[in-house]
């Protein structure tokens, strides 16, 4: 006897096992449709008895049920579901008090259906029963819904006037200085501000405004390269407005200020 030969028994791999076939799946049972709270009940003739013209009218769900159906109620009156078998239909008849249905009714129709309001499916006892009266129920019809009240509008926060591209300084006589005589002519909006108000440029003399308490006012001076404006100035005037052109409101500097230049 021999092991040299490499012979071995092992047990052989078993196929997964067959899993059971899932459940067949149904989707749940329909719940019945909700009916109307309101429904109105009308005739195309006149009704053949008072009692029977009792059924007419706007009927209003009751917390009542028969058959597991909706009732509603006018008065002492009541359109409610009666299952007689082959006679299981909508009906109406009065009841005083706490309804106790039954059969009794001057109104009948609209068999198995879960709500009443299937039109003119019914009939109206005369003696017989008859279709001939045109009855029918239907759902009232809901007012639209109130739409909620719209917020308060307010306008926007007014943004202040957009200022002049271009403004043109006169005087009405000989400016004091040379620099002052700098401030006349025609000024071009520039894109430096001063106080978030624009400033107006002409060769090198600047039409800006400087707030310094009091004296926030409109000014006009030199100012060589990049603007670093300041309180100095030729001229003063326009306190607090928002753009220089306000007229002639500006006083010139002669040693004082003086509004008698016109500028």
């Amino acid at each position: 006897w021999s092991g040299s030969y490499g012979y071995s028994i092992s047990c052989a791999q078993s196929p997964p096992p067959v899993p059971p076939p899932s459940p067949p799946s149904f989707p749940p049972p329909a719940s019945p449709p909700p009916c109307c709270q309101t429904i109105v009940a009308t005739s195309a003739s006149a009704m053949p008895s008072a009692g029977a013209s009792t059924c007419t009218g706007t009927f209003t769900q009751t917390p009542y049920t028969s058959f597991d159906r909706a009732t509603y109620k006018r008065g002492n009156t009541y359109i409610y579901y009666w299952d007689a078998g082959t006679w299981a239909k909508w009906r109406c008849h009065e009841y005083a008090g706490v309804p106790s249905f039954g059969a009794a009714s001057y109104i009948s129709g609209c068999g198995g259906a879960f709500c009443p309001d299937c039109g003119s499916n019914y009939e109206v006892w005369s003696g017989e029963w008859s279709g001939s009266y045109g009855y029918s129920i239907s759902c009232a019809q809901s007012p639209p819904p109130v739409p909620p009240p719209s917020p308060p509008s307010f306008p926007p926060p007014a943004s202040p006037p957009p200022c002049c591209q271009t403004i043109v300084a006169t005087s009405a006589s000989a400016m004091p200085s040379a620099g002052a005589s700098t401030c006349t002519g025609t000024f071009t909006q520039t894109p430096y501000t001063s106080f978030d108000r624009a400033t107006y440029k002409r060769g090198n003399t600047y039409i800006y405004y400087w707030d310094a308490g009091t004296w926030a006012k409109w000014r006009c001076h030199e100012y060589a390269g990049v603007p670093s404006f300041g309180a100095a100035s030729y001229i003063s005037g326009c306190g607090g407005a928002f753009c220089p052109d306000c007229g002639s409101n500006y006083e010139v500097w002669s040693g004082e200020w003086s509004g008698s230049y016109g500028y």
